[in-house]
This record gives structure tokens, C-alpha cells and sequence, in this order.
């Protein structure tokens, strides 16, 4: 399989994302973009040299002997603690896959158990509603479809989804109003539906559907209950490890969620989404980590943006030789 974007894109990105582009970008380049199977020895060697990195050696570095990140912020209330704890966990695992870990990593391995030990028995893990999204979206990256805690969690967020497709956290409703008055939170309903793409079943559910339907009738609106709230979040297009980073990627995110789900640019705000990510290009043949602000570009935006327009345009992107 060979690709070539220059049907739909001033500068193809692939040779960036393949000869300049830090290590573990390369090699999600190589597995995720070329889909290159895991056990060639160009996805081997360049797998190699990402686990040697700093970061990843950093990571790798603060696990505790029990498998746990410890939260660089302390609390004293028992309930900041588990938070704090759980989210930590997250970041760390999240992190961890984007710079090339797998689930074959001993690491990883000890930190995924140290993680499902913290969900409860009904499947729910500490924090709100996006991070339970969070936290099943990083188990599925490591393929963990099928396993009983994953599918428990996805069942416990579903039983969460309100009449109108989306998701709304008690925390959420304003003082004094009653939740059925209250419309769903567009950022809590994406990172609810976070994780369905990577699970075969959920990805074509009709409730996933509805939701992800529910975020395209709100698209570029500004959040009305404090989470992501302003107009500017559809622009941020990277997606970090930190508390608030994470849930960015903006319309970015979007069209990977809404593609990953079925949806394809038949539908009138995803062609629209999917010709404005076009227009981010920056000259240099990158994109954007902030549209509007970044000049330089973004290696993971750039990736991020290649796959999902590949997705979106498979039959003028992809082709055999």
C-alpha cells in the first residue's frame, strides 16, 4: 500500500512525518499510516530507539514497584487522592502509547492493572464522565477490546446517556435547575464517544450514533457548562497529558471520533469539518497544534490529521501498487 495526498493537499505530508518527524512519530507513521505489521524490522528498529528515548526512559523512571504513576500534586481529602491517583494513571499510559509503548511492555502491562484496580465494581472509575471516556479510549489504544473491565466501564457509560444523545455530569447542572431542563454538554459528550472507535461493536452502535450526532448539530458552539467553554476550543488541535490538555483536539478530534464511527463526508458538517482541517495546512507541509496561532506545525497534528483524511478520502488518498 503506497499513499499520496496530493489529490487533496497542497504538500504531501508523508515524507515529513517519515524522515523528519520525531522517532515515536515515525512509528506510528510506519504502523498506523502505512499500517506496516509490528514485526518488520523497520517498525522493530524504530520502536527500539522510541523506548530508549528520555521521555519514555522518564516514564518508565516514576512507575512505582505496584505498577502506579504517583500524582505530582498531593491532597489530603481520601476522594482528591483517588482522583488525583486514577487520573495520573491515565496520563501516564496515554503518554506512554503516544510515544511508541505497547501492551506487550512490561510497563504497560503493570500500569494497565494498576489502573482496572481503581475502576469500582459496576464499572466506574473515579472523576466525571469525560474521563471515564479518557481512561477506556487509552485501555482500547492498547487493545484491550473484549477484556470484562473494559466492556463493563463502556456499559456503565452508556447506562449515562441522556434522551438526547449526550452527556451531562450532575456536577454540570447550574444551581437551582433540574437536569431535565439542562441540554447535554457538547466536550463531555465527544470524550464520551472517545472510545467507540476503537471498539468494533460500539463504533457502529445507534447510540454512539446519536451522540456523535448530538456533537455535530452543536459543532463550533461554544460549551455552555464550563467545560471547554469557549468558541476558540474547536481550534486546538493537539492533544496533551495534562489535566486539561487531554480533552483538546478540537474539530480534529471530532472528525476522528464522527469518521471512526461511520460517518463520512456525505454529511453536511463533516464535509464542512473536513475542507476547513484541509485549509490548516501551514506552508512548511505541517499542521497546526492551535489554528490561527501555531506557525510552526505540530509532527503529531500532522499525523493525526493524515490518517484521519486518509479515512475520509480512501479512495483518493489510498492505492495499490
Amino acid at each position: 500500500m503506497q499513499l499520496d495526498y496530493s489529490h487533496i493537499l497542497e504538500t504531501d505530508p508523508l515524507p515529513l512525518l517519515l524522515h523528519e518527524s520525531p522517532i515515536h512519530v515515525r512509528y506510528h507513521a510506519l504502523t498506523r499510516l502505512l499500517n506496516l505489521p509490528s514485526d518488520t524490522s523497520t517498525v522493530q528498529s524504530t520502536r527500539e530507539i522510541a523506548l530508549k528515548e528520555s521521555d519514555m526512559a522518564k516514564i518508565i523512571r516514576q512507575q512505582t514497584s505496584g505498577g502506579v504513576w504517583p500524582p505530582s500534586t498531593k491532597f489530603t481529602q481520601e476522594a482528591h487522592k483517588v482522583g488525583a491517583q486514577f487520573l495520573s494513571q491515565v496520563q501516564h499510559l496515554h503518554q506512554a502509547y503516544d510515544l511508541g509503548a505497547t501492551r506487550e511492555d512490561q510497563f504497560v502491562k503493570q500500569g494497565i492493572v494498576a489502573l482496572l484496580k481503581m475502576q469500582l465494581g459496576d464499572g466506574k472509575f473515579p472523576l466525571f464522565f469525560q474521563h471515564q471516556g479518557y481512561a477506556l479510549k487509552i485501555l482500547l489504544d492498547y487493545g484491550m477490546q473484549g477484556n470484562p473491565f473494559v466492556e463493563l466501564g463502556l456499559r456503565w457509560l452508556f447506562k449515562r446517556q441522556r434522551p438526547d444523545g449526550g452527556w451531562l455530569h450532575p456536577v454540570q447542572v447550574p444551581r437551582g435547575k433540574n437536569a431535565k431542563d439542562v441540554d447535554s454538554c457538547i466536550w463531555t459528550t465527544l470524550h464520551a464517544v472517545w472510545p467507540m472507535p476503537g471498539h468494533t461493536r460500539n463504533s457502529r452502535d445507534a447510540r454512539t450514533r446519536k451522540a456523535v450526532e448530538y456533537v455535530l448539530d452543536h459543532f463550533l458552539e461554544a460549551n455552555h457548562t464550563g467545560f471547554l467553554d469557549s468558541p476558540d476550543a474547536w481550534d486546538y488541535l493537539y492533544i496533551g497529558h495534562d489535566d486539561l490538555s487531554a480533552f483538546r483536539g478540537g474539530t480534529l478530534k471530532m472528525l476522528e471520533i464522527a469518521s471512526g464511527t461511520g460517518f463520512t463526508r456525505d454529511h453536511p458538517v463533516i464535509n464542512k469539518a473536513t475542507r476547513w482541517l484541509r485549509e490548516q495546512q501551514l506552508e512548511n507541509g505541517l499542521f497546526p497544534a492551535i489554528s490561527g496561532k501555531d506557525t510552526n506545525g505540530d509532527f503529531m497534528v500532522t499525523l493525526r490529521s493524515a490518517l484521519v483524511l486518509k479515512q475520509l478520502y480512501r479512495d483518493q488518498v489510498a492505492f495499490e501498487n
